[in-house]
């Protein structure tokens, strides 16, 4: 299991065994690794820039603009992307048990 993304800055406001909310924020052309969660759904709300949501099985992508949200179930495999040219933040809510999954590119 890797240890995950890094983020140009991470907010926590609540960080258990069982939840973590925070706010990510991704500089202009970052994103996360492809990967997934077991236990955990993604709830994604973009707060600002615009941020685009890579999902795989079926493969789609979705683009969440401020004020937008889009819930990623457990075991999908998915990435978040800053096509941007000014630094995106979202929020990120998670419940369950966290662990992240990377993915490499030929199972994405």
């Amino acid at each position: 299991m890797a240890s995950g993304p890094r983020f140009d800055e991470v907010e926590w406001i609540l960080r258990t065994e069982t939840a973590g909310v925070r706010v990510n924020t991704l500089g202009p052309g970052r994103s996360t690794p492809w990967h997934r969660h077991t236990e955990v759904a993604d709830e994604v709300f973009c707060l600002e820039t615009p941020v685009e949501i890579g999902l795989r099985a079926p493969d789609e992508t979705a683009a969440l603009a401020p004020g937008q949200r889009l819930r990623i179930p457990a075991g999908r495999v998915h990435r978040v992307v800053n096509r941007g040219a000014a630094a995106a933040r979202y929020l990120l809510v998670q419940v369950g048990r966290y662990d992240f999954d990377a993915v490499g590119e030929e199972e994405a």
